[in-house]
C-alpha cells in the first residue's frame, strides 16, 4: 500500500526540510521509503539531495501519534552530555535490553572515534 501512495509523487520543484532551511530537496526515493517496525509505525522517507552531484540522499522519519517533544528533548541531553564526557576524556556505551532498565558503563580516558 505504501508504494501505491508513494507512486503518486510525481517530481516535485525543490523545497527546504523544515528543520533546516539549507536542506533542499527535490524527489522521493520511492524504493528506499518504507513503514519501519515499530507501535507508531513511523515512516523513513528519502529524498534525493538537490545537489545529487555532491550530496547524500536526505533521509528523514515521520511519526505521528507520539509527543516528539520528550524525545527532542532527551536528543539535547545526549548531545550536552557527549560534549561534557569529550571534554573529560569518558565515553558511555548504554546497552537497553529491556523496555524500563539499562547498563551504562563510563569510560575513562576514551578515544571519542572509537563508536
Amino acid at each position: 500500500m505504501l508504494e501505491q501512495e508513494l507512486a503518486k509523487f510525481k517530481r516535485v520543484l525543490s523545497f527546504s526540510m523544515p528543520f533546516q532551511a539549507s536542506m533542499r530537496v527535490t524527489t522521493l526515493v520511492r524504493e528506499r521509503c518504507k513503514v519501519m517496525e515499530s507501535a507508531k509505525a513511523p515512516l523513513r522517507i528519502v529524498f534525493s539531495n538537490e545537489e545529487e552531484a555532491t550530496s547524500e540522499p536526505v533521509e528523514v522519519i515521520f511519526k505521528t501519534g507520539d509527543d516528539l517533544r520528550q524525545d527532542a528533548l532527551t536528543l539535547q541531553l545526549f548531545h550536552i552530555m557527549d560534549e561534557v564526557m569529550m571534554v573529560m576524556k569518558m565515553m558511555m556505551v548504554v546497552v537497553a535490553r529491556l523496555r524500563r532498565s539499562a547498563f551504562v558503563l563510563f569510560t575513562h580516558d576514551a578515544r571519542h572515534d572509537c563508536y
